[in-house]
């Protein structure tokens, strides 16, 4: 990444430390940057989509204790990831099924991995005005921004958060001058090692799409170690201190491949499989780096004509404000970054970008969106789009011979990139604050019209729009059945949602979503009933008769409706 000017370089953090206080002022601003962009939406978000699974059968268990809530909602096809299960077990057991209280936490988390994040470009002797940059861009970032609005990709921003833990863990590990007691070979830290272990499975056991990435910690700490004149470790010293992190990595593959319901690879042509992971890795880049990325001056006016909220975008423009005051104040000139620099962190960031999909080597369970829940996959990827635009932007400062115009180009492109953050996440954030609106007018019109349903009833809605943009309303059995089973706490309630790929068929109605990959057949009944929320009406499906009659006379409801899919929702740009 390049080498450090004396001024830069940061002293040991020893007691009182020079560096404690700037470090301190550094993650307070990244917090309040987080948390001044979650503002604008985080007290209007809901559950949506698999989170009614989750609280649904979390509400039902006999046992509210935090284990009996873990095992009601940690099921065979998500055995691969139980510290994601323990983590909502959590959740629900402190909020219950006040959303608030979810969302403040997850976005309490993604400042927290921020903050470690800058302290991992800190420990590798960055100039600070770099080790906060990209995190800063990486926090407001849109492009995850699924990861911020919806409980069942909660996850992905603990497992990023864990990661960060885990490689400031094995940074701070090489202490030399730790007393006899805490050292084991080569003068690691046994104590912060510990913590690196620790983190390091938490993460992968949450979510994949980090594991990768654990792969450049030998790396990192190898540069790390070398530019420190105390600590300069032979190379078979660095790897050999990997090793307890190897044996975790294996035993959370061998624990997924023994558990996972989604790896796939080697059921097609292992070329097809590689194409199909290049043709991914074009998908994300042209969405990361050029929709996402080159086209924001576009997206925001977009933005600014369809989707205008005068609070969106002053708050936007308060943090690119904040934001270019904070970093001219402590962007050094020797700091700035050279052509060089910027052309390593571009490097770097391609890698990483790389690497953040990697995972989907060995399966097919991967959408690229731009809004669309589909893309929480993106949070590793982003990683490496972070480092590329602070590249960006200090490739195109350092094209300026004068010191002050160097500095004000490179702090105006990241405010910028901050502010115009805050407004897309913002944006698409209030399609989700609608969805939920409409989620409890739904939830209200069933449960009005049917005060009381029959024990094992079916309960199949017509006439609604399954999306707000991106963000879902409601879209399959497990949202809608889990929403209704606690309404009427009954564990055999099934629902779900009519919309034009669903038949009439002789044994009863069938849905199908993701293309048809999830295919649900609901047999006719004395207890089935077709709701329709256009007209609050309803009728009984007892036979293929009656449900034949009842969609030549309405039809299967195509309400007005923008085209939508699962996985992308309604696309807003």
């Amino acid at each position: 990444m390049g080498g450090t000017s004396a001024s830069e370089r940061p002293r040991p953090h020893g007691r009182g430390g020079p560096l404690r206080k700037p470090a301190l002022q550094d993650a307070a601003f990244l917090v309040g940057a987080v948390g001044l962009s979650a503002a604008l939406y985080v007290t209007g978000l809901g559950f949506y989509s698999d989170d009614w699974t989750v609280v649904g059968y979390a509400g039902m268990s006999a046992d509210q204790t935090f284990m009996g809530i873990f095992r009601a909602i940690y099921g065979d096809l998500v055995q691969m990831r139980p510290v994601q299960f323990l983590y909502l077990a959590g959740l629900y057991k402190v909020f219950g099924l006040d959303p608030l209280g979810y969302h403040v936490v997850n976005t309490l988390v993604l400042a927290a991995g921020a903050v470690l994040f800058y302290l991992v470009l800190r420990e590798l002797r960055e100039p600070r005005v770099l080790a906060l940059t990209v995190p800063l861009v990486y926090a407001l970032l849109p492009h995850y921004s699924a990861d911020r609005f919806w409980v069942a990709a909660f996850q992905a921003t603990l497992s990023m958060t864990l990661f960060f833990l885990c490689l400031y863990a094995d940074l701070k590990a090489w202490r030399p001058n730790a007393s006899p007691s805490r050292r084991l070979a080569w003068g690691l830290d046994w104590r912060w090692k510990a913590v690196s272990v620790a983190a390091l499975l938490s993460s992968a056991l949450a979510y994949e799409v980090f594991l990768p990435l654990f792969l450049f910690s030998p790396v990192l700490v190898g540069y790390a170690a070398r530019q420190r004149a105390s600590a300069r470790p032979r190379s078979v010293g660095v790897l050999a201190s990997f090793a307890p992190n190897l044996l975790a990595l294996g035993a959370v593959a061998l624990f997924k491949v023994r558990t996972t319901s989604r790896a796939d690879f080697g059921a097609d042509d292992p070329v097809y499989h590689i194409e199909w992971f290049a043709k991914l890795v074009k998908s994300s880049a042209e969405v990361g780096f050029v929709e996402l990325g080159l086209a924001l001056p576009f997206r925001l006016h977009q933005i600014a004509g369809a989707y205008f909220d005068g609070a969106t975008f002053v708050v936007g423009g308060a943090l690119g404000a904040l934001v270019f005051l904070y970093l001219s104040r402590v962007a050094e000139p020797s700091a700035l970054p050279s052509v060089a620099r910027a052309v390593a962190y571009g490097a770097a960031g391609l890698v990483l970008f790389v690497a953040g999909y990697a995972v989907f080597l060995t399966n097919y369970n991967a959408l690229v969106t731009a809004t669309g829940i589909a893309n929480r996959v993106a949070i590793a990827g982003a990683v490496g789009v972070a480092l590329c635009f602070a590249a960006g932007a200090g490739g195109i400062s350092a094209l300026f011979r004068s010191t002050p115009m160097r500095r004000w180009v490179f702090c105006a492109i990241v405010a910028f990139l901050a502010g115009g953050g805050l407004v897309v996440n913002a944006t698409v954030a209030s399609f989700w604050v609608e969805a939920y609106d409409e989620e409890q007018r739904v939830l209200a019109a069933v449960q009005n019209h049917f005060p009381v349903l029959p024990q094992g009833s079916t309960v199949l809605i017509d006439g609604l729009c399954p999306y707000v943009g991106p963000a879902v309303v409601f879209e399959s059995s497990w949202d809608l059945a889990g929403a209704l089973m606690l309404r009427y706490r009954d564990y055999a309630l099934r629902a779900d949602v009519l919309t034009p790929t669903s038949e009439v068929e002789d044994e009863g109605i069938s849905t199908s979503i993701y293309g048809g990959a999830i295919y649900t057949l609901y047999p006719y009944g004395e207890n089935v009933y077709v709701y329709d929320y256009r007209r609050d009406a309803s009728t009984p499906l007892p036979n293929a008769g009656a449900a034949r009659r009842y969609f030549e006379s309405a039809g299967i409801a195509e309400p007005p409706c923008p085209a939508g899919s699962a996985g992308y929702g309604v696309p807003i740009f």
